[in-house]
């Protein structure tokens, strides 16, 4: 839409010729997220806080709860959320400390604000509902390139979960938490995705 308004307007007023449209509108497709996905973040924050207004809840392209003081925070993106924040609230109260920080906008990727929320944490621990096989979750690389730009050096943890369809349940959350934290004592490195709920046997990591 956009890039075909500006093809217009360039050609009435005359700013390329008829014979050069095909390789401008090839430029302008390759430019355009670098001219408005990385404005797209203020348009939903205004967006965000007009709606909280309008309603009285509280959205944005972060959502938190109880990473303040939080040893593990779990990274999470869409409907697992909600299963996520039950077992938090839940740990919470039986005196763990686990706090949850759920990313709403994947794009443009809020990397402060994913490094603000995660900079007292000892443990990280992201959960990607995608197989990327020889790679990491693209959560997980997002949240790393985050932790960089903090400069934390927390232990961070890539599982993957909810492959096939199958449902996030609260054990899948309690069962990637202690994994974190078990991991985390001991300094454990992260080297390959972890997989939760699926027999591991079966499933063979290229790296």
């Amino acid at each position: 839409m956009y890039g075909l308004v500006l093809l217009l307007l360039a050609l009435n007023f005359r700013l390329i010729q008829l014979e050069d449209v095909k390789e401008v509108g090839v430029f302008l497709t390759g430019i355009f997220p670098l001219l408005f996905v990385p404005a797209a973040a203020g348009v939903m924050d205004e967006r965000f806080e007009e709606f909280g207004e309008l309603f009285g809840r509280k959205y944005g392209r972060i959502m938190c709860d109880h990473v303040e003081g939080a040893d593990t925070v779990v990274l999470c993106m869409g409907s697992m959320s909600g299963t996520v924040k039950h077992v938090v609230k839940e740990m919470r109260a039986a005196g763990r400390k686990v706090g949850i920080c759920r990313v709403v906008a994947f794009r443009p990727f809020p990397t402060k604000e994913v490094a603000e929320a995660l900079k007292d944490a000892k443990n990280i621990a992201v959960i990607d509902r995608v197989s990327a096989m020889g790679s990491f979750g693209p959560l997980y690389e997002e949240v790393l390139a985050a932790m960089n730009y903090g400069g934390i050096k927390a232990n961070a943890y890539s599982f993957v979960a909810g492959l096939g369809g199958r449902d996030i349940w609260e054990q899948t959350v309690e069962n990637v938490i202690d994994k974190a934290e078990a991991l985390g004592a001991k300094q454990e490195p992260c080297e390959a995705p972890i997989w939760i709920d699926l027999k591991e046997e079966e499933v063979v990591y290229n790296a």
